[in-house]
């Protein structure tokens, strides 16, 4: 599994969508400083699960977000992808069919992260199981930033162990042991809470006894209470029955007297409405009057109105006859002021026109001198056009032949001190060159032009068959180191595999091998190693012969078991199964097999005929509630097996653990099968193509022998022809000198009459610049004359409008006057004829109130009378509800109330039997609480204490199972640590010298306890004593880091490295040995690293740079080994 790419969108500084691709090993990002190179890795490092953001150089989560620049605007969220090349099936479980995986995670500034593996949305625990065991994580060694380095090697002992645990692959351990933990942890507690209930229940048990007893009295006067109160209820319906009776005669007398009022009502409401009908006459006569009188009064304001109005309009007539002719003298006086300007600008061109015609015709005589010495600078011009291109053609020759001349020697040179020499040779070539003409040199350069394109078109076809043999070789490179990448992981995936199944077969423990050497057996006779199980089903067939996984067969148990005894030493528990035996079978269940959903376990199982007696009456079925429905049908010894281990008998079911450590031993061994014939033919692929690797180095030596030749030939001639070319230029320097000279002399001229112009052409410009200033002010003057004019003639005629209508205004005063004399006499007659009619009026309804008054009299008679009669319908109400109340209780105990009525003694009253009900209800609650279902309680109560004791015996067994998974585990755990921990030892010690070139460094163990002890390292330069890591400088520190990651890489290689500037605290030495070794390790781990060193850039098969060229945003550029150490030092 490699990094294939990166897909980074509002991340940081990388607001745009980016894609970053990796298309080799050897990945170089270069770029000067807070470009935003290191937050390529911080993306590596979020989206790989990290959570703190001080660990992103944050301060909160949403830094990772960018947060805008001066020329863009804050995002609202980031997304960060990763895509891996899982072509060689690295991950394992669900993915391993995956060529490629897409690991996603996006944040937003309103909520929290969102992560995503192949598009699907998971958990950030799904991200992190993918990386468990691989080296990757969001804090693994291989992600080195800057300052991680010395983070590294200045940690603590317990820090650095954390480093080992990751390469040694037991963090999965850790995690698994921390699981076990918490659930003894649960366990205990539920153990100490069922302790506790237990115990609570014996108490209640207790209190419930005592309890029932007082329930059985509270019954018996439950009984006696019941039976008083249906002898009240009884007396108090026959009461009820009288009081109705009574209350009937009261409510038929009450009817009769209703009548009477309601009678004199009738008669009182039609005397009311004849009156309204008066009032009704009155009121229209009235209201004729009324508008009338109203309307009078409205004419006369009208009228009043107008007359003030006219009066107004007459006044403003005055008014405006007064300003307008105010305006007619103002206008005359500013008309004369104004022929007065106009007079006195025509005097004042005459006087400056003649002097602007004189100066325009000096300006158009220099105009025509310096077009005549321009046209003489054009001919030079066409002269030096014409010198230049046949000069040129020489130039740009020698040019060319320098280009070729500087690209061969970048080819075939390596050093300066070569360049020098050939330069030498050239100068000294230059000097015995006689040429005379110039076409004695053309005719040498097309010569030397025939031999240079032979030589080129030569060595072009030698490049092309070259560079086919190198990418042929390259191709064949790579994929014999993916190959051998390959192979080497699948041994490694073979032994651990290995491991756990000898582990989880008992293998690793010395008995059981020891045992097997006294029966004169290897492990190849165990049950596991000879089971073969139809793919899907090795749960199932697991669940059910787990007990015998680690059984041997063998061919007489007797006398196996006899020789076994007769030998010295303990006994290892060893189960042993007959391959001889011929006894009988349980015979097939034919009910079962009838069935289309069931089959017997030896359908899909291959196994020795005499395990046939273990598996005999085990059924196979796809679920669990498929077998709940057959278990009827299954008979003693017979059991069902579902698909994911279940077993279901008659009467238990047992559930299949697969997080048990031994558990899919069966699989595991299928695997290890399929691992051991794919090695055998990866092995056979590797020895082929490294054939194929020789041949082609070969055939790549002898073209690079034949091109070397044709390359020195090539330089000779190029050489010869770029110093003719010079020569040739050298004839053309004299004609060149007269040409400029010459132009010289005409530039003076120019000169000289340009200046003249000029001068001229401004004069003439500020005379016509005012002469249009006072033509300007005399037309504006002319204009103003001729609006005064025109204004004057509106107003005089505005004027006379005015004098027309003052004379035809004081008509219409005198006859609005006269009217609104006969207006007032109007409404004098009016307002006698309405006071009549009020009074009129007002009688009416006086004796119409009088009326109202008696029919509230009557109505408050009816409603008295009324009230009773409601009254006496709720009281006769009341009585039968409360009768029939009385009646249904007693019909609910079973009792009609008038037998029990008939039944009541004569001289039986109300209060004696209220008073043997108190009696009995007292002696109820001295009773005091009743708990009525105490019995009940109590049975329930002894049931339940029953089965937690039961619940409480299987959380002891479970928390002995655990505490044993949890020493295996610590047992695994010391085993892989100290095997891992010398093999990093040993690389260290290999790999120090060869960073430092000399000296030595180990590590060592704090403690002896392999579980928490830390790890320390110890180093020891050339020259220098042993001593800690503290005490070296700091180049010495990072180059001791490297050493031991790269010692951790070949161990349990991770599939990619990231370094942050690793180069820097190192000098150039150092800094090649260290690009030495990153080379040497890229053929089985790919490197991704940031730098500024060139040498460091030089070793990259890929360079990647990054710019800000926007200030704040990130950009992805391609560059070269020299764009790149341009950059860096920038």
């Amino acid at each position: 599994m490699r990094l294939k790419a990166i897909k980074l969108a509002g991340f940081k500084s990388f607001v745009d969508p980016t894609h970053v691709p990796f298309p080799s090993n050897l990945s170089a990002i270069v770029g000067p400083n807070g470009c935003g190179k290191s937050n390529i890795i911080d993306a590596v490092r979020w989206v790989m699960g990290e959570s703190s953001a001080r660990h992103l150089r944050g301060e909160s989560m949403a830094d990772v977000i960018f947060n805008g620049s001066t020329a863009r605007k804050p995002v609202g969220q980031a997304s960060i992808e990763l895509i891996f090349d899982n072509t060689e099936g690295k991950l394992l479980g669900e993915y391993a069919p995956f060529n490629e995986i897409s690991i996603k995670r996006r944040v937003t500034r309103d909520s929290g992260s969102d992560y995503y593996l192949n598009g699907s949305k998971c958990r950030r625990r799904d991200i992190t199981d993918i990386f468990l065991g691989t080296g990757l994580g969001p804090r693994s060694y291989a992600i080195i930033e800057q300052g991680m380095i010395s983070q590294l090697i200045e940690s603590k002992p317990e820090e650095l162990r954390i480093y080992i645990e990751e390469a040694a692959g037991i963090s999965k351990y850790r995690e698994r042991r921390k699981e076990t933990e918490s659930r003894i942890h649960r366990t205990q507690d539920n153990l100490a809470r069922l302790a506790d209930i237990i115990e609570e229940l014996d108490r209640q048990l207790a209190h419930l006894q005592k309890q029932a007893k007082t329930a059985e009295k509270y019954k018996a006067l439950t009984r006696q209470a019941r039976e008083k109160k249906a002898q009240l209820s009884a007396f108090k319906w026959v009461n009820l029955v009288q009081k109705l009776e009574i209350s009937n005669s009261q409510m038929r007398d009450a009817e009769v007297e209703l009548e009477k009022h309601l009678s004199e009502r009738i008669k009182n409401e039609n005397r009311i409405d004849q009156i309204k009908l008066d009032y009704i006459g009155r009121s229209g006569e009235y209201e004729t009057a009324q508008a009338s009188y109203y309307e009078t009064g409205a004419a006369i304001s009208r009228l009043e109105q107008s007359i003030r109005h006219q009066q107004e309009k007459m006044a403003s007539i005055a008014r405006d006859k007064q300003e307008n002719a105010r305006l007619i003298n103002e206008i005359k006086k500013e008309f004369d002021t104004g022929k007065k300007q106009v007079s006195m600008f025509d005097e004042e061109l005459e006087e400056i026109e003649p002097a602007f015609e004189e100066a325009l015709f000096t300006a158009e005589e220099s105009a025509d001198q310096l077009v005549e010495v321009e046209d003489a600078l054009h001919r030079w011009q066409r002269n030096w056009d014409d010198f230049n291109q046949r000069a040129s053609d020489a130039k740009n020759k020698a040019d060319l032949e320098q280009s070729r001349m500087q690209q061969l020697q970048n080819q075939l040179f390596d050093s300066e001190k070569r360049k020098q020499k050939l330069q030498t040779e050239r100068q000294a070539i230059e000097r015995q060159l006689d040429l005379t003409s110039l076409e004695h040199l053309a005719e040498q350069v097309v010569h030397i032009d025939q031999q240079v394109l032979s030589l080129s078109e030569e060595k072009a076809a030698g490049e092309e068959k070259k560079n086919i043999i190198q990418a042929t070789i390259a191709r064949l490179h790579r994929s014999l180191d993916e190959n051998r990448s390959q192979l080497q992981l699948m041994r490694g995936k073979l032994g651990s595999l290995q491991a756990l199944q000898e582990a989880a077969l008992g293998l690793e423990n010395d008995g059981m091998r020891s045992e097997l050497d006294r029966l004169g057996l290897d492990d190849s006779a165990l049950l596991a190693r000879q089971v073969s199980v139809t793919e899907g089903w090795e749960i199932a067939v697991e669940a059910v012969l787990s007990p015998y996984m680690t059984s041997a067969l063998v061919d007489s148990m007797a006398n196996l078991v006899e020789n076994s005894a007769q030998k010295e030493g303990t006994i290892y528990r060893l189960s042993l199964i007959d391959l001889g035996w011929t006894g009988q079978t349980l015979p097939p269940n034919q009910d079962l097999l009838a069935l289309e959903n069931v089959k017997p376990l030896t359908d899909i199982l291959s196994v020795p005929e005499s395990v046939n007696a273990i598996i005999a009456g085990v059924y196979l079925v796809d679920s669990v509630k498929v077998a709940s429905n057959l278990v009827v049908l299954l008979k003693p010894g017979e059991l069902l097996v579902c698909k994911n281990g279940t077993l279901i008998g008659s009467n238990w079911v047992r559930f299949f653990d697969d997080t048990h450590p031994d558990a899919g031993a069966l699989a595991r061994q299928k695997e290890i099968e399929s691992l051991q014939s794919a090695i055998a033919g990866q092995k056979k692929k590797c020895d082929t193509q490294d054939d194929q690797v020789k041949k082609q180095v070969k055939e790549l030596a002898l073209f690079d022998a034949t091109d070397k030749t044709i390359s020195l030939q090539l330089s000779e001639s190029i050489q010869t022809k770029q110093q003719l070319l010079a020569d040739s230029a050298s004839h053309y320097a004299d004609e060149r000198d007269v040409l400029l000279g010459r132009r010289d002399a005409i530039r003076s001229r120019f000169d000289e009459l340009r200046q003249l112009a000029r001068h001229q052409r401004d004069s003439a410009h500020q005379l016509q610049l005012r002469v249009q200033a006072v033509r300007s002010k005399r037309e504006s003057a002319q204009a103003n004359c001729q609006r005064l004019q025109t204004q004057l003639t509106q107003v005089t005629e505005k004027l006379k409008e005015l004098e027309l209508m003052d004379e035809h205004s004081s008509t219409p005063i005198d006859t609005m006057r006269m009217d609104l004399a006969a207006l007032l006499d109007k409404k004098v007659s009016d307002e006698s004829v309405l006071s009549q009619t009020r009074l009129a009026r007002e009688a009416l309804d006086s004796a119409l109130r009088q009326a109202e008054q008696e029919r509230l009299t009557i109505e408050q008679k009816v409603q008295d009378v009324r009230g009773v009669i409601q009254n006496l319908r709720l009281e006769m109400q009341s009585f039968e509800i409360r009768k029939n109340g009385f009646r249904d209780e007693l019909a609910e105990s079973g009792v009609e109330v008038e037998f029990l009525s008939g039944t009541l003694p004569e001289d039986i009253s109300q209060a004696a039997l209220e008073a043997e009900i108190e009696k009995v209800n007292f002696r109820i609650q001295r009773l005091g609480a009743i708990n009525l279902a105490a019995i009940e309680e109590y049975e329930a109560h002894s049931e339940r204490k029953a089965y937690l004791n039961e619940q409480a015996n299987d959380l002891l067994e479970a928390l002995e199972m655990l505490e044993n998974a949890i020493r295996k585990i610590d047992r695994e755990t010391r085993a892989k640590f100290k095997e891992t921990y010398d093999t990093v030892n040993n690389g260290l010690q290999n790999l120090f010298p060869k960073v430092f070139g000399g000296g030595s460094a180990y590590l060592a163990l704090t403690s002896d306890d392999l579980l928490e002890t830390g790890v320390a390292i110890m180093a020891r330069p050339p020259g220098k004593k042993n001593s800690t890591i503290h005490l070296l400088s700091g180049g010495e520190k990072a180059l001791t880091a490297i050493a031991l990651v790269f010692s951790i890489f070949q161990l349990n290689p991770a599939p990619f490295c990231m370094l942050d500037e690793v180069d820097a605290p190192l000098d150039d030495a150092n800094v090649r040995r260290y690009a030495n070794l990153v080379r040497e390790m890229s053929a089985q781990v790919q490197f991704i690293y940031i730098t500024h060193n060139k040498i460091s850039m030089e070793m990259a098969d890929q360079l990647m740079g990054i710019t800000m060229q926007e200030p704040g945003v990130s950009r992805l550029v391609s560059v070269d080994v020299e764009a790149a150490a341009a950059m860096a030092i920038a």
